[in-house]
């Protein structure tokens, strides 16, 4: 192990001697390995040194948490980025956090538990409309499980705040009535399954579009319907077996990246969206 300060914090950090990168326990921090030549009594020496990683990932957690806070305690209409509000647009820089990568298991716990105390709130505030209990708690339930499998230490109090958070938040949303969409949307409640795992929301600009791109486009053709039915089959296994390996997310994000633009300017708007009924 090598002991050594970080360089955010200064806290006494332990860093594998084989591991070329870490997280700060403390502050979250990415952190690397550097070597750095020397010379000690006439000889040419490598000392090694700690040093911060890439900062992006923590300055849109950062603005997440900001927005977060002001969602809470100035209400949602008081939150606008863009073209995006309220709930969804706090939504929106989670994900962005998320796919910048870094400290995985700080950035989903956080999403994680914004998603249940902010769905709530925006349903106590007549911001959101409540579609499906269930939807929404596998949707908390993905975020927690991405938590716990990232994490080094401390899964079992993970697990823990998974089982209470859940309980909860079907409790919480059980004292709302359910506006449940209608047709094939309804039977896929949990639709888009693989946009949802590669941007983190079922709820979010990049997921409305192609929302909107199977309700008005290929639910209106037979061949389009059977695609939804055949998607509905068979992703949620493609999630299950590859959605957290890095391949999967990095090829399947530039796929539906480049997808959502054509689709925006074809005229699909990203706008929040409720599923059509067809």
């Amino acid at each position: 192990m090598i002991n050594n300060n970080c360089p955010n914090c200064g806290a006494m950090i332990e860093i594998n001697e084989g591991a070329t990168k870490s997280f700060c326990d403390f502050c979250g921090f990415a952190l690397i390995k550097q070597a750095s030549p020397v010379v000690s009594n006439g000889q040419p020496q490598q000392v090694v040194q700690v040093v911060t990683a890439n900062h992006e990932w923590q300055s849109k957690l950062a603005l997440a948490q900001n927005w977060e806070r002001t969602y809470f305690t100035s209400g949602p209409k008081s939150v606008v980025i863009g073209t995006d509000k309220g709930f969804n647009a706090v939504v929106e820089l989670y994900c962005q956090s998320e796919l910048a990568g870094g400290h995985e298991p700080m950035q989903w716990l956080s999403f994680a538990r914004f998603y249940q105390k902010g769905l709530v709130f925006g349903i106590e505030q007549k911001e959101l409309v409540l579609h499906s209990i269930n939807r929404a708690v596998d949707n908390y339930t993905l975020y927690m499980d991405n938590a716990i499998r990232f994490s080094q230490t401390g899964q079992a109090d993970l697990e823990k705040e998974k089982a209470e958070g859940i309980e909860k938040l079907r409790a919480d949303l059980g004292r709302f009535p359910e506006k449940k969409p209608n047709g094939p949307a309804a039977a896929g409640a949990k639709g888009c399954y693989i946009a949802t795992s590669i941007y983190g929301s079922y709820d979010c600009p990049e997921v409305w579009t192609l929302r909107r791109y199977r309700d008005y486009k290929l639910a209106n053709k037979k061949s389009g319907r059977l695609f939804i039915k055949m998607y509905y089959r068979i992703s949620p296994t493609m999630v299950k077996v590859f959605g957290e390996t890095r391949l999967f997310k990095s090829v399947s994000k530039k796929l539906l990246d480049r997808k959502v633009r054509k689709l925006q300017a074809r005229g699909f708007e990203a706008t929040p969206y409720e599923d059509s009924e067809y």
